[in-house]
């Protein structure tokens, strides 16, 4: 699958997984080449195709006529602290927003929550991140993690290609779901350490299979 074609996807599942915000969210993908693909701007997660996607190098600029997001610093900045990171996604979940608004921790509560178990920073400015400087303050406090949470802004999730970053915001914004329900009903309670530990070796032993076959699902489910 081009790497076009694979944002445009991405955008379309996370739609379909209650990520929408009007016309704002957006996912990239890093090409070998150092150019970001990057979903446009101006148009809801669900509207993207391929040609809807632009085309901007490695310091955000268009390469072509695609109008792109203000955020892209989240994206090139990311980019230059991690090697590691093929894709990014950017959207507003109502319950990571909220979850933001309520804790600097990440109690888990559910299985969706194990594989960020140690692996969310939290990011404490709810302005917008136009500049490099704010991108680079992102990146510094993501550091290796998979995911960050910013304060009444929404997520950001990173991964070695799309598949992994999408799955990885799906997840993230399932098990902020649990925990909003579980904090409302005045019952929350995370999960023992020792079980997570336990889930955890199982799910990152498998990981990439898992990924894969999360993807495909999600994939199948928005068409």
């Amino acid at each position: 699958m081009r790497l076009q074609e694979a944002v445009a996807l991405a955008c379309r599942i996370l739609h379909h997984e209650g990520h929408e915000h009007l016309v704002f969210g957006h996912v990239s993908a890093r090409a070998d080449d150092g150019t970001i693909y990057v979903k446009g701007a101006g148009h809801a997660l669900e509207e993207i195709r391929a040609g809807a996607v632009g085309r901007a190098s490695a310091d955000g600029q268009p390469l072509d006529g695609v109008r792109l997001h203000d955020e892209m610093p989240i994206h090139t900045e990311i980019y230059r602290a991690r090697p590691d990171v093929g894709a990014v996604v950017h959207t507003h979940a109502a319950a990571s927003v909220a979850l933001s608004q309520l804790r600097a921790d990440w109690p888990v509560t559910s299985q969706d929550a194990v594989p960020f178990w140690n692996r969310v920073a939290f990011f404490e400015h709810a302005d917008l991140i136009t500049s490099a400087d704010q991108g680079r303050e992102l990146a510094t406090r993501l550091g290796s993690a998979r995911a960050a949470l910013l304060r009444a802004h929404g997520l950001v999730t990173v991964g070695a290609d799309v598949a992994e970053a999408t799955v990885n915001a799906v997840l993230l914004e399932r098990a902020a779901r649990t925990t909003m329900s579980l904090d409302g009903a005045g019952t929350l309670a995370p999960m023992d350490d020792a079980d997570i530990a336990a889930l955890d070796e199982r799910f990152e032993r498998s990981r990439r299979q898992r990924v894969e076959t999360v993807w495909d699902y999600l994939s199948r489910a928005s068409r």
